[in-house]
């Protein structure tokens, strides 16, 4: 089985698992950069890996490129592995930001107390980051791998939703939950949309290219703490919305808490 077959395969699961119970709902790829046109979910294919969440919990800060949670699926020699992550920055600021690092410390905290193997970054990193592993991996066929997931999804689950419970005392303006059932059905449909046109026409519209990476999930290597600039170049033929990212990751640097959720062109751009 290839990258594309085993994301098709993951998502034609959760899928099924949706249409069995409708709170289900899992996040899919939106934009695409090149050569990953028809991925379903965000990953890349020299890597092997891609990942999705259940939750919706906005991060704003320079260079997040991941979920605040994330289920990681990836092939290695042949068998299918899986695990679950918590990945944001220590030195974000704001509402949002302050609230999605008290969910890591409360998340850490319940999920010691389960029996499942947890792998800590470094303390002296900058990134507060911790990944959850179920009680083996290395599966040789997907019926193992996604009981696997089944039985680490039924101990993470509780344990997000009662620690955003736990954190909104504290933080009530601050951001989380469940993907909703109406923004799950738009970004499933966005999803097919984008894939069905690319296979007919070979090209996606401007407002679903990614001109970047964004295939880099934080954590899947060892996660090194050397500071990146903050120069960076976005490159691209016409059209494919260089102006477009500039305007949002210049906001993004000079307010990382800035919430682009709801917000006009205009206000944006202002």
């Amino acid at each position: 089985m290839n990258y594309f077959e085993f994301q098709k395969v993951v998502f034609d699961y959760l899928w099924n698992k949706h249409q069995k119970d409708k709170t289900f709902t899992f996040s899919v790829r939106q934009k695409a950069s090149k050569g990953a046109e028809k991925n379903y979910f965000i990953g890349t294919d020299k890597s092997k890996y891609f990942g999705f969440t259940c939750w919706d919990i906005p991060v704003y800060y320079p260079g997040s490129s991941a979920d605040l949670t994330n289920f990681i699926f990836w092939l290695e020699d042949g068998t299918f592995n899986l695990k679950f992550q918590y990945f944001m920055s220590k030195s974000a600021t704001g509402v949002q930001s302050e609230g999605n690092l008290a969910l890591g410390s409360v998340l850490l905290a319940k999920i010691k107390t389960a029996k499942v193997e947890v792998k800590e970054g470094a303390e002296e990193n900058k990134m507060f980051f911790y990944q959850v592993f179920p009680a083996s991996n290395g599966f040789t066929s997907t019926e193992q791998l996604f009981n696997a997931f089944e039985a680490l999804y039924k101990i993470i689950k509780p344990l997000i939703d009662t620690s955003i419970i736990e954190v909104k005392k504290n933080t009530p303006d601050w951001l989380a939950g469940r993907i909703s059932k109406e923004k799950f059905d738009n970004i499933i449909q966005k999803m097919h949309n984008r894939i069905a046109r690319f296979e007919q026409t070979g090209a996606l519209l401007p407002g679903e290219i990614e001109p970047e990476s964004v295939d880099i999930l934080p954590g899947f290597s060892p996660i090194n703490d050397v500071k990146q600039p903050l120069n960076q170049i976005l490159y691209g033929p016409p059209g494919t919305g260089k102006t477009y990212h500039t305007v949002n990751k210049a906001v993004a640097i000079a307010n990382p808490a800035f919430a682009f959720d709801g917000k006009s062109r205009l206000e944006i751009k202002a």
